[in-house]
């Protein structure tokens, strides 16, 4: 109808990935300029995820496991699904992670850069809330630039963001309060 309408292509491009932080949809090179404690400390811990994994004891590990549950069902004699196969693949680990700062804009949201992208709708943050206080108040710090990065991208610094919530009730969320009540 809005084609219609305006006589104008208009389409949606879903780049959602469930069970995402806020901090994975915003620029790592922005992320490494909230000097906040939150941030800083996030960052340094994907940091070291990211340097000490080892694909090879991953492997080694997944493997173990592998054979210590056809043991504990043989044991109970259950049968062995013919699907279930020994490990053997090396995986990329945290580096791929969905949720490792900066990973879904930069899979999802950089590779679109420069369309004409009309505005966004944004929903997300509950996973922030996992983190407790850190979480929310990191969300509190991160949100607005991730906003600000994503309105860059698309060269459009006034692009309407709307900002979905799991809250429905009580006091109605505003701007002022919207990450109180995500948390």
């Amino acid at each position: 109808r809005i084609h219609m309408a305006s006589r104008i292509p208009i389409g949606v491009i879903d780049v959602s990935r469930g069970g995402t932080t806020v901090e994975t949809w915003t620029p790592d090179s922005v992320l490494r300029k909230i000097d906040t404690p939150e941030v800083t400390s996030k960052l340094a811990e994907w940091d070291e995820k990211v340097a000490y994994y080892d694909p090879k004891k991953d492997l080694e590990d997944r493997i173990k496991r592998h054979h210590d549950w056809v043991a504990r069902m043989k044991k109970d004699g259950k049968e062995i699904p013919a699907d279930r196969k020994v490990p053997s693949d090396l995986r990329p680990g945290p580096a791929m992670d969905q949720n490792r700062p900066g990973n879904c804009y930069a899979s999802m949201i950089a590779p679109i850069a420069g369309l004409g992208v009309k505005g966004a709708i944004f929903h997300q943050g509950y996973n922030n809330c996992f983190d407790g206080t850190q979480g929310a108040v990191m969300y509190c710090q991160v949100f607005p630039e991730m906003i600000t990065a994503w309105r860059a991208a698309f060269s459009n610094p006034e692009m309407p963001f709307g900002i979905l919530s799991l809250c429905t009730e009580g006091a109605s969320q505003t701007r002022d309060n919207y990450v109180e009540y995500m948390a």
